[in-house]
This record gives structure tokens, sequence and C-alpha cells, in this order.
């Protein structure tokens, strides 16, 4: 089970998943692809329900991103409300009357420390520091 989950979460799935959403809204007028439309909406949809931590607050960004595209491009209304007020309520922290930790996307995003990347305005902007 954990091997199927970390293969969801991972950049090929999500890059794999982007293809298809694009090939879906550059052809869904010229080619009957309806059925592989309502496909790819329950498996956008069934990712973005599948992790809720903050942890992954960037991959459901993603999915709403593709829900929109499809959307636009199919004339097809997909509801995203649920998926949008779930991360804008989201709050860090137990359930009490505490208002949870303030979460920043910027620090969600890690880079492996051995990673090189030959221009330095990239490591600058990890940083937050100015080239």
């Amino acid at each position: 089970m954990q091997e199927a989950v970390k293969k969801i979460c991972s950049w090929q799935y999500a890059n794999c998943v982007d293809l298809w959403v694009a090939f879906i809204s550059l052809n869904i007028h010229d080619y009957d692809l309806q059925p592989l439309l309502y496909t790819i909406i329950q498996i956008i949809n069934g990712v973005a329900v599948l992790f809720p931590g903050p942890r992954y607050m960037p991959l459901r960004v993603k999915c709403i991103q593709w829900l929109n595209t499809l959307s636009e491009s199919s004339g097809v209304f997909i509801p995203i409300t649920s998926l949008v007020l779930d991360i804008l309520e989201y709050k860090i922290g137990k359930e009490s009357s505490k208002p949870g930790k303030v979460f920043s996307f910027s620090s969600a995003v890690k880079v492996s420390t051995n990673f090189t990347y030959p221009e330095l305005g990239f490591l600058c902007g990890l940083h937050g520091e100015a080239v």
C-alpha cells in the first residue's frame, strides 16, 4: 500500500496526469473523449483528497488547476469549491480552541542538500536572497 501511495505522490505521476490533461484539453472537441474526460476527473479528485496534510497542499493546488483547465476546455462544470475551501480553511495543529500555526508554502517545498544547479539565481531564490 505504501509503495502505491509513493508512486501516486511522485513527479512522474504528476507529469503523466499533466500530459493527459493537456491532451484532453486540446482534443476534446475534435474527438469523442468524454469517457476519458470523466475518468481523468475522477482520478484527479481522488488524488486531491488522498493526502490531507499541509505537506501536500501544492499537489492539491495543482489538482485544482488541472480540474479548472479541463472544465474550461470542455465546457463541463467541475465542482472544486470543496477542494478550495479545504485549503483556505486548513489549520495546522490539533483540534482545539487555539488557532493553528501559520502555514507557508515556501517551507513545504524541499530540495535535497546535495542538489546542485548551475544558476546562482535558483539557490538565492530558495533562501530569499537577491542575486
